[in-house]
């Protein structure tokens, strides 16, 4: 899980003495398939579906009809299933650390649903189910999970697809799926628990700021996305990284000042309605234009700052 993180000199918003910052702060690592899981819900750490075939797995085409803003299949688009695999060829002791025993499979809607390559526990081996539950136990692929999508009710399609990684408190016997009732936790434990020393943390590489195909407010990745990074589905050859909402959320979490790289062809409405997001929070997809009392996405603290930085060391 090291590897999630990048050590960094917090240069100038942080290097001031004064500031209560300890001398080092950091970047964090981006956000991949085969890096160690961040979230606790581990689709999120993949980018995209794929049709999956003999011959192997086939990239979907970005926007398609086929998919919801939020990237969940809204119909079978052939007579194969759709797959995503998140930590396949991850490092074989994150698999094992972080991976390994209880995983749950949740969703919304009508759909079959299955990780193919864990073993059932509890609930139905295959079939469409409403708002579906199936528990799991898996050993360590080096495909990491395998999740197929089987079938789809168009009527009723799946959307809040998660997987829960196994509690590292009782891994072999729970997951981090929340009780009825509570919120779901967004970031996995031991995460949070190693930045928690940080003060300043970096979003250069979660937002994908290098080479950023980002313009439009329409291109950044809403909060409700199956995906915390890859394509979005706002215009063909747009991706993003994880959305601002989540980078709010983990700096509220572990109580850090937030540093953020703003696209490089970002318009003033998009600045506009990030800076929107960070001082009022949004509903997953549009910021609120004031202060909300029960905000679904809430923003960043105002016990702390933001520091924002135009590109990725333009000077540099």
């Amino acid at each position: 899980m090291l590897a999630s993180i990048a050590v960094t000199a917090a240069l100038a918003p942080a290097a001031a003495s004064g500031t209560g910052y300890p001398e080092v702060q950091t970047g964090l690592g981006g956000i991949a398939y085969y890096t160690a899981p961040v979230f606790a819900n581990v689709l999120c750490m993949r980018d995209q579906w794929f049709i999956t075939s003999a011959s192997g797995m086939a990239a979907l085409p970005h926007p398609a009809p086929y998919f919801s803003r939020d990237g969940y299949p809204l119909y079978m688009a052939t007579n194969l299933p759709y797959v995503t695999r998140t930590q396949q060829n991850s490092d074989t002791r994150d698999r094992t650390n972080l991976c390994v025993g209880r995983v749950v499979l949740t969703w919304l809607g009508d759909a079959d649903v299955r990780v193919d390559n864990a073993s059932i526990v509890s609930g139905s081996v295959s079939g469409v189910v409403l708002d579906g539950r199936r528990e799991y136990y898996f050993g360590g692929s080096g495909l990491g999970f395998d999740v197929k999508i089987h079938a789809i009710n168009s009527n009723n399609p799946p959307r809040a697809i998660r997987l829960w990684l196994p509690d590292p408190a009782d891994p072999m016997n729970k997951s981090l799926e929340p009780a009825p009732g509570q919120p779901e936790p967004l970031f996995h434990p031991l995460y949070t628990g190693m930045l928690k020393p940080f003060k300043l943390l970096r979003f250069m590489d979660w937002l994908r700021t290098n080479g950023s195909t980002q313009r439009n407010w329409e291109d950044h990745r809403p909060a409700t996305h199956c995906f915390q990074n890859g394509p979005v589905e706002s215009a063909s050859g747009v991706s993003a990284g994880a959305s601002y909402e989540m980078c709010a959320a983990l700096c509220n979490e572990v109580g850090a000042d937030m540093w953020l790289c703003v696209p490089h062809m970002a318009t003033d409405e998009y600045v506009t309605n990030l800076a929107r997001l960070i001082l009022h929070g949004s509903d997953g997809w549009n910021p609120y234009m004031s202060n909300t009392p029960a905000p679904l996405y809430p923003p960043l603290s105002t016990n702390l700052r933001l520091f924002v930085e135009y590109s990725n060391e333009m000077w540099n």
